[in-house]
């Protein structure tokens, strides 16, 4: 319940406006962390999901996704 409780609360806390930086931080060794710019918050207030366009896209062209984040995703403003 611990758990289920510290994952409800980190979802509810993600707040992002477009333009913000959004980082999925690699759990496991050797894994890079992948970073993205949040195009558009299509929760209320800023809240998820989020579109996103990824950096170093490996498609040819790049291209928008929607998203939602896990505890591993951090927001960051652009600074």
């Amino acid at each position: 319940l611990a758990g289920e409780v510290r994952v409800a609360a980190a979802q509810r806390s993600a707040i992002a406006h477009v333009g913000d930086r959004i980082i999925i931080r690699s759990h496991a060794a050797g894994m890079h962390e992948r970073r993205g710019t949040i195009t558009e918050a299509r929760g209320v207030d800023g809240t998820p999901p989020y579109m996103v366009q990824w950096l170093h896209d490996p498609h040819d062209e790049p291209h928008e996704v929607l998203f939602f984040p896990g505890t591993d995703a951090d927001i960051e403003s652009p600074e």
